[in-house]
């Protein structure tokens, strides 16, 4: 007979180098990200005492169970930092007030600044009228600005400039009206739909972050501008679904470069605009490009559009990738904290958007599917979702709004509504946009 190779054990018997493939309760409801990992240090263990009765552990992911804990503590330092960060993350309840002293805040990475969650001025549904008619306009702006930047045309700035005002004031009425229509945009036109998606999540970002209304207007119009040397690229480069040889790697990075020369013949651009245009892919840990800088050395508003540029590519579909779901990309994010990103700007990130961000299509422990719509500032776990299919994953004759926050929470979950995980962009055949009033 085979030798199982998953076993029931108690945390209080838990041991170093064990994998917990499974909870006795929903990940979620845990202040574990990854579902599954191998325990490096003492603090994990105490966690999942504090959290959980038992776990499951897979024997065959399972390794050096035996070794004496100071020693695997020592090999674990690296993963009990990583850890405290994932379990500040998932504090998603508390208000985040800690503040990163440094210089200005587009020219100093260490100026993290977060006043927590702020308040919308108004509702979602009575921003979203609005936030059509600012998200429509800048879209029609930015492909006929590439366009005739393709064709030899000059870089209209003014006209740029023209929808960052009101997307601004969007993002300060409600935060989540232009986040939402960002994501259920139309498959087409990747390039024009990611400037625009990048663009709003650098104002969100900034917004939490305590920016001066002027200071997201250029972090908004940092975003629109980051992919213009794109257009200096052959379109059969950027439309190629397979992998792309080290030449082809090299090309498509010069983009950086031509986006920076079309930004120096614009007269009395702001400096911080072009320094987040020439930063944007430079990494923390100095393995970006082109510059190979690292750390602090990068601008905040370049490390603020490297992380929104890279959230909003990873839950988009593109030539050559799958979109992946918005839990997936913020865990992803997330493993790469101290690394290719700044730990605390990640946390912020997360914070401000959260793990299931608008527009995210989700299956809840029902076994219904529904998409969000709405966050709740102080509980990004247990945001406001419209069921649209039931659990046979039939659609329903009528929608539901469902507020997770108002969901009863018992000690067993048995009355308990959560979300069970994020689903992939057109999971079951749902576009969002079609469920939306």
């Amino acid at each position: 007979m085979a030798k199982q190779a998953t076993i029931r054990v108690q945390t209080s018997e838990l041991k170093f180098g064990m994998y917990v493939s499974k909870l006795d309760r929903p990940w979620l409801q845990t202040p574990f990200l990854f579902q599954g990992f191998a325990i490096t240090t003492c603090e994990e263990i105490e966690k999942l005492k504090e959290h959980c009765d038992y776990v499951y552990v897979d024997k065959t992911l399972s390794h050096g169970a035996d070794e004496p804990p100071r020693q695997r503590i020592q090999n674990g330092q690296s993963k009990s930092r990583r850890t405290g960060l994932l379990n500040r993350v998932l504090s998603f309840g508390r208000r985040v007030t800690s503040r990163y002293s440094g210089g200005s805040a587009a020219g100093s990475a260490a100026a993290i600044t977060s006043r927590g969650p702020s308040k919308d001025k108004v509702g979602i549904s009575q921003e979203l009228k609005s936030a059509r008619s600012t998200h429509s306009k800048a879209r029609t702006i930015i492909r006929e600005v590439m366009t005739g930047l393709r064709t030899g045309g000059r870089l209209e700035i003014d006209v740029v400039q023209s929808v960052v005002a009101p997307m601004v004031d969007s993002v300060l009425r409600n935060v989540d009206a232009l986040a939402w229509l960002s994501r259920i945009r139309s498959k087409d036109d990747y390039t024009y739909n990611h400037s625009l998606a990048t663009s709003v999540y650098t104002i969100i970002l900034g917004r939490h972050l305590g920016y001066s209304r002027d200071e997201l207007h250029l972090l908004g119009l940092g975003g629109l501008l980051l992919d213009v040397g794109k257009t200096k690229l052959p379109d059969a480069l950027l439309t190629k679904r397979e992998p792309l040889s080290d030449a082809e790697v090299a090309e498509v990075r010069k983009h950086v470069q031509y986006s920076v020369e079309l930004l120096e013949d614009v007269p009395n651009l702001h400096p911080s605009v072009l320094e987040m245009v020439k930063t944007h892919h430079e990494r923390y840990n100095g393995k970006g490009y082109p510059l190979n800088i690292k750390g602090d050395h990068i601008p905040m508003f370049g490390q603020i559009a490297g992380l929104c540029d890279s959230f909003d590519a990873m839950t988009t579909e593109r030539p050559y990738a799958h979109a992946l779901s918005a839990y997936e990309a913020m865990r992803q994010l997330l493993a790469q904290a101290g690394a290719e990103y700044k730990a605390e700007l990640v946390e912020q990130f997360i914070q401000c958007v959260g793990m299931f961000p608008t527009g995210t299509l989700v299956e809840l422990s029902t076994g219904e599917v529904g998409v969000v719509i709405s966050q709740n500032k102080l509980r990004r776990l247990r945001p406001v979702v419209m069921v649209i299919l039931n659990a046979k994953k039939k659609l329903l004759d009528e929608f539901k709004k469902v507020d997770l926050r108002e969901e009863s929470e018992d000690e067993n979950q048995e009355a308990s509504i959560w979300i069970r995980w994020g689903l992939e962009p057109g999971a079951y055949g749902i576009d969002p946009a079609d469920f939306y009033l």
